[in-house]
């Protein structure tokens, strides 16, 4: 046997266990996976379809969910489903929203990013409020410049460096990149300059959602 037959025998073995080990813990609910581990019965479901589809297998969810659960899904929820408590559906929220941002960041790092999904993230996870605010030597009144604003807002109130600031203003920044010593888009010029520590809010314009 090769070793990446053996690896794939191995892992194998390892995820009959682990589904095994599932069906026997019915005590743990979804929603506890979620917020320990970030996946949950319904998530191995999904992957055990995805790759029948890969390799050309028939199979629909239901029977996907089945091979999981052992049963029925309705027959699950039915049996062992319970109502989910306040504090689970805070960590949940709170879990969730980790993980978006977390998948955003992977996005800006590994692809071609467009400041249009910056702002439509922001509009999905964030309340804005308009305030002034300085960026070294250029000073954005409220309600000017709220792009600007609000990718600034996020990248203080979130903790992202500097490299994942500018890569989030997307196409604007790549503009940048291609014309260092041009004098269009001041905000991202700035922020090369003198970094986010050169960023000023009298008020930080976003608060997270829930």
């Amino acid at each position: 046997m090769t070793d990446p037959d053996r690896q794939e025998h191995l892992e194998a073995a390892a995820f009959r266990r682990l589904v095994q080990h599932l069906r026997e813990r019915t005590d743990v609910q979804n929603i506890d996976l979620m917020n320990l581990a970030g996946f949950c019965r319904n998530c191995l479901s999904k992957w055990y379809k995805a790759a029948a589809d890969e390799r050309g297998i028939p199979l629909d969810m239901d029977e996907a969910r089945e091979r999981i659960y052992g049963m029925p899904y309705s027959d699950w929820k039915a049996r062992y489903q319970t109502e989910a408590s306040d504090a689970q559906k805070a960590s949940f929220q709170q879990g969730a929203r980790s993980r978006a941002l977390e998948d955003f960041l992977l996005s800006l790092r590994t692809g071609a990013p467009l400041f249009a999904d910056t702002l439509a993230f922001v509009d999905q996870h964030y309340d804005y409020q308009p305030g002034a605010f300085h960026n070294g030597e250029v000073a954005n009144a409220a309600e000017q410049n709220e792009g600007s604003c609000k990718l600034l807002g996020l990248a203080l109130l979130e903790g992202f460096s500097l490299e994942d600031t500018l890569l989030a203003f997307g196409e604007h920044y790549r503009s940048v990149q291609g014309e260092p010593h041009g004098t269009d888009h001041g905000n991202i010029r700035a922020l090369i300059a003198h970094g986010l520590d050169g960023v000023r809010f009298e008020q930080l314009p976003l608060q997270r959602k829930g």
